[in-house]
């Protein structure tokens, strides 16, 4: 069975102010982000494959932490569609009735003029299911796939063998975790990296 290290892209442009970074904003890591990454690197599990999402944070992460693989981008595993909130934070959006709402919602309705957490977590599960038919095809011992929080959050809140709520799942800037792909799909969380 393959293990899967799941992590979270770096510390990128707008992360600073906590600001909505979804599928429509394209940034590249900030200099801190890119020296976390290489900080990271040698303490990380030797992986034979590496998977991203197609944004340039996740990109660049997986090519500091990995630079002796080639990236191979699997569609659907942006980010989340923040919609009217992308690339806004908590100041710019606390007056916005639609945002007041959203958050009463615990994160659960859709964004406006973006996606909801369901179809999100579809879109990412599809990605997911294209990543293990990869595997399949080309078996490593170990494959790493660099994506976002949310996708993060998405895989595991879904798969996981331990049952945790959806934002219990968020990873810390080039952080995630280490699972073992289970031959129905399902991922085995061995530990926290």
């Amino acid at each position: 069975m393959t293990e899967l290290l799941l992590l979270r892209h770096s510390i990128a442009e707008g992360n600073q102010d906590k600001r909505y970074l979804g599928c429509r904003t394209d940034t590249l890591l900030r200099p801190e982000g890119e020296a976390l990454a290489q900080e990271k690197a040698p303490k990380l599990p030797p992986c034979q494959a590496l998977y991203t999402s197609s944004m340039l944070r996740a990109l660049q992460t997986g090519c500091i932490l990995f630079p002796d693989l080639e990236p191979e981008i699997i569609p659907g595993m942006e980010e989340m569609d923040f919609g009217d909130f992308e690339n806004k934070n908590y100041p710019e959006l606390k007056d916005d009735p639609r945002y007041q709402a959203w958050l009463a919602s615990n994160g659960t309705a859709p964004f406006p003029g973006g996606e909801s957490r369901e179809d999100y977590t579809g879109r990412v599960l599809a990605g997911y299911a294209d990543l293990r038919r990869r595997l399949a095809e080309a078996p490593v011992e170990r494959a790493a796939l660099v994506a976002h929080g949310g996708t993060l959050m998405a895989i595991l809140s879904s798969l996981a063998n331990r049952k945790k709520d959806y934002f219990s799942w968020m990873a810390p800037p080039c952080g995630g975790w280490l699972c073992r792909m289970e031959p129905d799909g399902t991922l085995t969380v061995l530990e926290k990296v």
